[in-house]
């Protein structure tokens, strides 16, 4: 085919048709303009097709790893209602008639009332698309924004679980220690002891006690707070869920 068209453009030459041969040769330019558009053409759509294998791929891992992170914030959630529970009905005891009321019982409402882990979830591919580069793969900017509004929300959670950990360690905690067994306490945890403690503890005191009052009235403010944090976690992952659920 080149000798061809070398052979056209020699005959050009030599029977001194030149403006026909520049126009043969703008034509030959047009052609070769266009071959090249037509492969970068072919190029980029390959590599837009390759951009969206990925981006359903980063899509499909989202929303695993959000259906796992909701499970898990669900377990968490439960935890926390559980404590507040307990919590309120420890002040349903306060200053009132406890002859009636089991010593194991109120040993599993202290349990409960301080019992809480912190919710982590699942962050391999969020990590990986917001700081690694690929951001930009994701097409859908309600998805994008989505993923920015967890990291904030995710955040600020933290720090609330922060306080109410600090508040459980040092602020529960030290004062029940002096007053009563933990050991009994621990029974309904991980320790799970099968015999209860060599000490009694002095509920009879703790329970008519305005200081302790304060403290588990102290404690259920942060109670709200991470059970609202909560749920506003779990309305982000409920709207990532439905986003990735389909096509990008």
């Amino acid at each position: 085919m080149i000798n061809f068209f070398r052979k056209i453009r020699h005959r050009f030459l030599t029977t001194g048709r030149t403006t026909k041969y520049l126009t043969y040769a703008m034509g030959e330019i047009v052609l070769v303009v266009i071959g090249i558009l037509i492969a970068l053409g072919i190029n980029n759509a390959n590599e837009d097709r390759k951009e969206q294998k990925v981006e359903q791929q980063l899509i499909t891992r989202l929303h695993n790893e959000y259906q796992e992170n909701k499970s898990l914030l669900i377990e968490r959630t439960n935890v926390m209602h559980q404590s507040k529970d307990a919590s309120l009905r420890i002040m349903g005891l306060m200053n009132n008639d406890l002859s009636q009321v089991e010593t194991t019982t109120i040993d599993s409402l202290v349990f409960y009332t301080i019992e809480y882990a912190p919710y982590t979830p699942l962050s391999t591919t969020w990590t990986e698309i917001t700081q690694m580069g690929k951001l930009d793969l994701i097409s859908n900017q309600k998805l994008r924004d989505l993923l920015g509004q967890w990291a904030i929300q995710y955040n600020k959670h933290q720090g609330t679980f922060r306080v109410f950990e600090k508040w459980v360690e040092e602020g529960i905690l030290p004062y029940l220690s002096k007053r009563i067994a933990l050991k009994n306490v621990d029974r309904f945890g991980l320790l799970q002891w099968k015999e209860v403690s060599e000490f009694e503890s002095d509920y009879s005191t703790v329970l008519k006690d305005r200081e302790f009052e304060n403290i588990i009235d102290n404690h259920l403010y942060p109670h709200g707070l991470m059970i609202n944090e909560y749920q506003n976690l779990e309305s982000i992952i409920d709207e990532i869920i439905q986003i990735t659920e389909g096509d990008p």
